[in-house]
């Protein structure tokens, strides 16, 4: 799997400061409320406008809620996992039993897991996701703001002329380039060989990749395996790799650290380290290629390294438990459960591109604190962005 960036860095770092990842669904959705809002301010509305408006809030209202209270279960790039939950009078408490949804608002203006919200939700739809097992789940989709979810309904059903859908196309094509998703990687290598994850970068038209010190780099997918999860990027130029620890020094309850870029359109473009330790050496089903640990990991983690207090990386961050599917199996919502590729899988990984192999700084790294750690490390980061 190879792909080629064909687009300039300043475009592509203009695009990350403007937070050009949105849904297309929404997008459009926001593009036509735009237009029939400008349209209505300038002339009557057509009867037919009206009808579809009507036909729309008619869907839309047999399906919404008033007053629910919910919580956020998992961040996603478009909006968030919540569940539903039910205030017992008796005990005074409320207790998150209900039904997992999708609330599209959420990534726009709420980042905290724990957070207890009661709105009113208007339904908009269904949203589609793939569980940690693999197996596809579709859940209802709402929003808090009550002409969007109208919109979103009208795209849905085709309540709409043939020529505002026409407008709606016009306006998405100015748009050369449309970002398709983040990620962390790090340099391996001192000739620019990039580590990450591979379901960062699959079905990527191109990658790009913004460094901390805002340069940016066109990528090149070199190799990529679906079991470990792992992809090989190049990118051309001379870059400060990271040091390659010992796999036998990893034993649970060692302290590690993740480092990387969670959520970069909603918490920013530095990047983000936290602190854990290592919850065992095998991950979900005693699965051999990977480590849990319960260093806290956002969407947008993925492909950052896991590393020692001396500084040495001993792993790839790959996942976090789906607390939507969690819940749903145990009861009950995930508490830091979450996963790291072994450093051995990466090494055997790595192997297979001998050209990398060769050129990996191994041993011990000449960090004096945890601190030092964190900076030399960070020197080696890069936020990974897809475009197609």
């Amino acid at each position: 799997m190879k792909a080629h960036s064909t687009c300039t860095g300043f475009v592509i770092f203009l695009l990350l400061l403007l937070g050009g990842m949105y849904a297309g669904a929404e997008s459009s959705a926001r593009t036509l409320k735009k237009n029939s809002d400008k349209s209505s301010s300038l002339s009557p509305m057509s009867d037919r406008e009206k009808n579809y408006i009507r036909r729309a809030e008619e869907i839309m209202l047999s399906k919404s809620q008033k007053n629910v209270v919910f919580k956020v279960l998992q961040a996603m790039e478009d909006g968030c996992l919540c569940i539903e939950g039910v205030y017992d009078e008796e005990d005074e408490e409320i207790y998150f039993t209900g039904s997992v949804f999708f609330w599209i608002d959420a990534t726009s203006r709420y980042t905290a897991d724990d957070e207890t919200f009661l709105k009113d939700l208007y339904w908009c739809g269904t949203y589609s996701y793939t569980t940690v097992k693999d197996m596809p789940k579709t859940v209802h989709r709402y929003s808090s703001d009550r002409a969007l979810a109208v919109s979103l309904v009208r795209i849905n059903f085709d309540l709409f002329d043939e020529e505002d859908e026409e407008d709606a196309d016009d306006d998405s094509e100015e748009d050369d380039l449309e970002i398709t998703g983040s990620g962390t990687g790090f340099f391996v290598t001192e000739n620019g060989y990039l580590l990450t994850c591979r379901h960062v970068v699959e079905d990527a038209g191109a990658v790009a990749v913004l460094l901390p010190d805002e340069q940016v780099h066109a990528a090149k997918i070199i190799h990529t395996d679906k079991e470990k999860d792992l992809a090989l990027l190049k990118v051309d130029g001379t870059f400060t790799p990271v040091t390659i620890g010992i796999p036998d020094e990893v034993q649970p309850g060692k302290t590690v650290f993740a480092l990387g870029y969670p959520n970069p359109e909603i918490q920013g473009f530095a990047p983000k380290v936290t602190m854990g330790i290592i919850s065992a050496l095998t991950g979900m089903h005693d699965d051999e290629n990977n480590y849990q640990i319960d260093a806290a990991v956002q969407p947008g983690n993925s492909g950052g390294p896991l590393f020692f207090t001396s500084g040495e990386v001993v792993g790839v961050i790959s996942a976090r438990v789906n607390d939507g599917y969690y819940a749903e199996a145990t009861g009950s919502i995930a508490q830091k459960i979450n996963y790291a590729v072994k450093m051995e899988a990466v090494l055997s990984f790595l192997r297979e591109e001998p050209a990398a192999f060769r050129r990996l700084k191994r041993g011990t790294s000449s960090a004096s604190s945890q601190e030092e750690a964190v900076r030399q490390i960070t020197r080696s980061l890069a936020l990974v962005v897809t475009l197609k």
